[in-house]
């Protein structure tokens, strides 16, 4: 069941009492300063116990990621365009290529991130750079949330509307605006399996 929350796409958790990763802690020790009962300050190591932040795939990372796919997505929806131009000749009908594409670029661009996000939880670009697609429980994103993020990459599907924008706000990690909008992350496999590991002993 989808429920919608400032305009961010949310879904109920996979089942009852399920952690998020985003409530995940880290216990870490601190010197804190203190006071003795002479009104000597001194320090002393004290436990505390913080969210610990979602890893994130680095920019670098995402941006590779984001040339890969793209560079494939283009040359598939040529590709094509060649076959149904050979098909169309066959049968002595016009085609025009340059019209064809204009209508295969989106289609296969959607086609490709929701196949492979999907199925594998990583298109090609993800799968060289050893990243990975989860949901805010270190699962598989469902359905809608695929075709989501694919919907909210249209208005940042230029490079420097959102790579480089995230990375000019120098955020440690690269959280974009598909990303924020459904609740997933791209994060290293490293990350996945210590996630994983975490929620376990949780």
């Amino acid at each position: 069941m989808e429920i919608e929350n400032e305009n961010i796409v949310q879904f109920e958790s996979p089942s009852l009492g399920a952690k998020k990763i985003t409530e995940l802690t880290v216990d870490y020790s601190r010197n804190d300063y203190y006071t003795d009962e002479n009104g000597n300050r001194y320090r002393a190591p004290t436990e505390h116990t913080s969210l610990r932040e979602v890893q994130s795939a680095i920019h670098n990372k995402r941006t590779l990621n984001f040339l890969i796919d793209n560079f494939l997505i283009l040359i598939l929806a040529y590709l094509i365009a060649l076959i149904l131009e050979l098909v169309f000749q066959f049968a002595n009908f016009q085609f025009d290529r340059s019209v064809s594409l204009i209508l295969l670029i989106p289609t296969v661009f959607f086609a490709y991130y929701y196949f492979f996000k999907f199925y594998l939880q990583k298109t090609i670009g993800k799968f060289l750079t050893n990243t990975i697609v989860i949901d805010e429980y270190a699962n598989r994103p469902t359905r809608k949330q695929i075709l989501w993020r694919t919907f909210y990459r249209i208005p940042r599907f230029r490079l420097i509307n959102f790579y480089l924008n995230e990375y000019m706000k120098r955020n440690k990690f690269c959280y974009g605006f598909h990303d924020r909008k459904t609740t997933t992350w791209v994060i290293p496999m490293e990350e996945f399996q210590q996630l994983k590991k975490m929620l376990q002993e949780k």
